[in-house]
């Protein structure tokens, strides 16, 4: 331990940030890493009521009481996992499946040059595209183009497809099970965060157990940008005193 005043407190902190969601049910479910965090930071606000005396032609303050103390917490998430974005995106985790089979009916789309229309099923294949009567069939990458992962059909201005022609679309489509951030579902994502710091970071060590905290987005999140995308997190602490009614925040653990 080092005695003030010494170098060897001066702070300058790295560390590991996890986070446990709570279920519907407030229970915890685990503590996830969230990857690299380039900032983690902790906020005290103190709120306060004056009381100004009116004796005097200069009003001057003659009691003040604390009204209300706060904590908040700031972090930013670098890792585009989805966990991550679950809080990022204020959302809950779907899953999203197909089966593999075949549109033997053909899908029917009205278009237009130089637009996409998006397909009933995606991961597809064997894309057979035909005029309105099934008489005529249109050729890939010189009247149509396919993106066959996302499934969808675009309609290249210099083919033989005019604007408001009819088109009919035929394909097979493959087996698939992919997990989806369903945006929005959730006010604020509440659940635990643990804040451990790196053994070889300058300065004291001291590990934060924030038992409750409310979660949510502060900020833009750049899926098109010329630097690393960031999610900017922020969130409100509020008291646990059902399960640490001593100390019902937060704490900090010399380690």
């Amino acid at each position: 331990m080092a005695y003030t005043p010494s170098p060897e407190n001066y702070f300058l902190g790295k560390g590991a940030l996890y986070f446990d969601r709570f279920d519907s049910n407030g229970n915890k479910t685990g503590e996830l890493h969230l990857g690299n965090c380039p900032d983690f930071s902790v906020a005290i606000d103190v709120s306060e009521k004056e009381h100004k005396s009116s004796l005097t032609g200069v009003a001057t303050v003659d009691k003040k009481v604390t009204e209300q103390v706060t904590a908040t917490v700031k972090f930013t998430l670098e890792e585009f996992v989805t966990e991550n974005l679950l809080i990022a995106l204020l959302g809950d985790e779907g899953t999203l499946t197909q089966a593999a089979g075949s549109v033997t009916t053909p899908e029917a789309y009205a278009v237009k040059t130089n637009r996409w229309y998006k397909l009933v099923y995606r991961n597809v294949s064997n894309v057979v595209v035909k005029d309105e009567t099934d008489t005529t069939t249109y050729v890939e990458n010189v009247d149509y183009r396919v993106d066959a992962e996302v499934g969808r059909v675009y309609i290249i201005p210099t083919g033989s497809i005019s604007d408001d022609d009819v088109i009919h679309v035929t394909y097979d489509y493959g087996d698939l099970s992919t997990t989806i951030v369903k945006a929005l579902e959730n006010s604020q994502i509440q659940g635990y965060l643990r804040f451990i710091p790196a053994t070889d970071q300058t300065g004291p060590r001291h590990e934060c157990e924030v038992w409750k905290v409310d979660l949510r987005p502060s900020g833009e999140i750049g899926f098109i940008s010329e630097d690393w995308a960031q999610m900017p997190i922020e969130g409100s602490i509020t008291a646990d005193t059902e399960n640490h009614p001593d100390n019902p925040y937060f704490r900090l653990i010399k380690l």
